[in-house]
């Protein structure tokens, strides 16, 4: 990623949108002293859509700003120092290293550790978790008639989930049964299986929706980027609205360049080493398909390498290796990939490698043509994925110029 599409900071002032969200919150502050009310609410949404931006919206705007309630953010995703800007002491970010050296338990370990010392509770009990959890819960619950304790938990789902199931036990499932409690998280990906019923079900989910429409997009580049370098409805076609791809093909006037600007970043949770290296192909050759499965995979990753076929082994071990990636999930009888990669890998294909994208697409109609003669039953079925397929490369019809340019 170049220097000019350094991505963002948070501010108050470059945040737009999110009104319901917000009034959700406000909403589920006023009932904290009811017995039966929602005790958690869940954000969730596609990588860089927001959730970040949110939680820390959230906490550092709204809530700082509500004399009956205050907030601890906690971050458990990698967040780099140069994105911290407006950090306060209230709030915690994982350092994900640690994962690798630490116990799940050392690791929570330090966090209520942490946490008694910002909330300045004395400990009154052994410095073992469990003591911890008391400690904390007593505080809380002597303060019930003050202030509103509201805990933010950001990017839950994607972080380990053995770390999860310790903190539920020594944090989230206490703070959640107490009154005049909140707890706000955010996520990606499959839904931790949560024991408590004040995470399981007295709940509330949101999807957070893209700024799939040109004045919203128009709107955000205003605030985050106002001298941006394409038009707004070029952003949306070769973006799908995903906010963060708003913003780095604003940022660019080599839509390109910004294209692959955007795939990298939404890409950038796999590894560095051979292994991200293959899984990023495998999600390039995948992108033409809407729903699919183990042989799907396959073959499309086949069409992708001429020297050499890729078994069913390997495919299971790479489809998981994505899935725990929280870049493919399984819907409706198959995989899908997230959304916003799927529509952003389509146009860089289509514009910076088009002999890949034909080579692609002829074998993502030939799948349906053979599936569909394994299968007469579903013959309309595959009929209609061809179709689709049709609608989306006639779709891509707006990019021709910029696949017919030179490379810069």
């Amino acid at each position: 990623m170049t220097a000019s599409t350094v991505l963002p900071a948070y501010t108050k002032e470059a945040f737009i949108e999110r009104d319901s969200e917000i009034s959700e919150v406000q909403s589920a502050l006023e009932q904290t002293d009811q017995t039966h009310r929602i005790r958690t609410i869940v954000f969730r949404g596609e990588r860089g859509n927001g959730k970040t931006w949110l939680a820390l919206h959230l906490h550092r705007t709204i809530l700082a700003n509500n004399p009956k309630a205050y907030s601890i953010f906690i971050n458990l995703s990698t967040f780099p120092e140069k994105y911290k800007q407006g950090q306060n002491k209230f709030e915690w970010y994982l350092d994900t290293s640690e994962l690798a050296m630490k116990s799940p338990e050392n690791i929570v370990e330090g966090l209520m550790n942490w946490l008694l010392k910002i909330l300045e509770i004395k400990p009154a009990s052994e410095t073992s978790l469990g003591g911890m959890k008391q400690d904390l819960i007593n505080s809380l619950d002597q303060k019930r008639d003050d202030r509103i304790f509201v805990l933010i938990v950001d990017s839950v789902f994607e972080t380990n989930w053995k770390l999860i199931e310790i903190l539920e036990e020594y944090l989230l499932a206490p703070v959640a049964s107490l009154q005049r409690t909140l707890i706000i998280m955010t996520g990606r990906g499959k839904t931790y299986p949560w024991i408590s019923t004040y995470l399981r079900v007295e709940s509330k989910e949101r999807f957070l929706e893209t700024f799939n429409k040109i004045e919203l997009i128009e709107k955000q580049l205003a605030r985050q980027y106002p001298q941006k370098k394409i038009e707004a409805d070029q952003i949306l076609q070769l973006g799908g609205g995903n906010l963060m791809a708003n913003y780095i093909l604003g940022t660019e006037d080599n839509p390109r360049k910004s294209l692959n600007n955007v795939a990298d970043y939404l890409l950038s949770v796999l590894p560095s080493e051979s292994s991200g290296k293959t899984a990023r192909a495998a999600l390039e050759a995948l992108c033409l398909l809407d729903n699919f499965r183990d042989d799907e995979i396959a073959k499309m990753m086949d069409a992708d390498n001429n020297s050499s076929s890729i078994s069913l082994d390997e495919v299971r071990l790479l489809r998981d290796r994505l899935v725990q990636a929280q870049l493919m999930r399984w819907k409706d009888g198959g995989f899908e990939l997230d959304p916003s990669i799927r529509v952003v890998l389509q146009n860089y294909l289509y514009v910076v490698k088009p002999e890949k994208w034909e080579h692609l697409k002829a074998r993502a109609y030939a799948i349906y043509d053979e599936l569909s003669d394994r299968y007469p039953r579903y013959k309309d079925f595959y009929h209609q994925k061809k179709e689709t397929l049709t609608k989306r490369v006639e779709a891509l019809q707006f990019t021709n110029k910029l696949r017919d340019s030179q490379p810069t």
